[in-house]
């Protein structure tokens, strides 16, 4: 962009090294997809694997190591795996208590103002859209929600059921969303954010 050459170009004159970078989560393991531009700058000395483009894969070090993203990397070492499932980031889901489904149910009238733009993924998938602020409100264009089961939306008919067959779907909680921004287990909110603000913060990239 403009504004980027102008930043460049400054920092040249005033002395500054610089590195920059267009880094997306799933580089580092995470089933998540939000592309962002980065840039260090620094006056000191030259960045040793400096580029003079835009770099689009992590910089060397151990904070770009999978275990720093993928909770429980130690546990099961994902060493094979390029990304992690979903899975990995999400509540327990016991098929018995239908509370989490219940308390982060898709509207069926969403469904069906949203069914050909809505992105559906499960649990096994290893890749999600990026969250809104309006996520959890709307479901047109906010963000994926999860299905219990694999959907094929070219022959779906786009009704839900709660019965073992049906198709049931739920927008990912607070705490899903949390650790898919890599936020630690024990972040916690200040006690009056309702629900639908803390989605709002999640969604402004807090």
């Amino acid at each position: 962009s403009k504004m980027r050459e102008i930043l460049v170009q400054a920092l040249s004159e005033m002395a500054f090294h610089t590195q920059e970078f267009i880094l997306t989560p799933s580089m580092f393991g995470v089933p998540y997809s939000r592309p962002r531009y980065f840039m260090c700058a620094r006056s000191t000395q030259p960045f040793a694997d400096a580029m003079d483009e835009i770099r689009r894969s992590p910089p060397r070090g151990e904070l770009s190591h999978k275990r720093e993203w993928i909770p429980g990397y130690e546990e099961t070492r994902d060493a094979d795996v390029d990304v992690a499932p979903l899975s990995r980031f999400m509540d327990p889901d016991n098929d018995d208590d239908t509370s989490l489904w219940d308390a982060h149910a898709v509207k069926q009238e969403d469904v069906n103002r949203a069914m050909g733009t809505i992105d559906i993924v499960t649990a096994q998938d290893v890749t999600c859209n990026c969250f809104t602020k309006s996520y959890f409100k709307y479901v047109k264009g906010t963000g994926s929600v999860v299905a219990n089961r694999p959907v094929d939306k070219s022959t779906w008919d786009g009704q839900m059921r709660a019965d073992k067959d049906g198709v049931r779907l739920r927008y990912f909680t607070v705490k899903e969303v949390t650790r898919l921004h890599s936020l630690p287990d024990d972040f916690a909110w200040p006690d009056n954010l309702t629900l639908r603000q803390r989605y709002t913060l999640l969604g402004n990239s807090m």
